[in-house]
């Protein structure tokens, strides 16, 4: 049996944005993850895609740490949604994550940036390990969906 998650109180939910988590082992993922298995968005309200966000410092540099970069990522992320009027993270609806490092390297850093940039919102998430991306010695690349309201568009 499936489970709603309605994040009552949140931007999304007031948007009628709904999450649900099915029964079994993805549920335990769910939670681990900060994640929802399914997500509905309604046909009332704008949807906001980005292009995938690299971990990039003001330099321009890729950080060593790569904790450092899954923030500049998660920071890239926040400014592309909101100069489109979105409330950052909060408004995200669905993320992909590329990563170039193998195993569980950056998944603490990953799940701890989710439950501080989206707060009670658990996005739909896919994270897909790649030989490499695009830009030189990026290792991380996130790609995110959001809606905001029609009336803020």
């Amino acid at each position: 049996m499936a489970t709603e998650y309605r994040g009552h109180g949140t931007p999304l939910a007031e948007l009628g944005v709904r999450y649900f988590n099915a029964a079994g082992p993805q549920r335990e993922m769910a939670a681990l993850a900060h994640l929802s298995n399914t997500v509905t968005v309604p046909s009332n309200v704008t949807t906001v895609h980005i292009t995938g966000q690299l971990g990039r410092i003001a330099d321009g540099s890729i950080p060593d740490s790569i904790k450092e970069e899954f923030r500049a990522a998660f920071v890239a992320v926040e400014e592309a949604l909101k100069v489109a009027g979105a409330d950052g993270w909060r408004s995200v609806y669905k993320a992909q994550t590329y990563l170039t490092v193998e195993g569980t390297e950056g998944l603490p850093h990953y799940g701890e940036l989710v439950k501080e940039f989206c707060g009670q919102n658990k996005p739909a998430q896919t994270a897909v390990t790649v030989p490499q991306l695009l830009w030189p010695k990026a290792r991380i690349e996130i790609w995110v969906e959001g809606v905001m309201s029609t009336t803020g568009a």
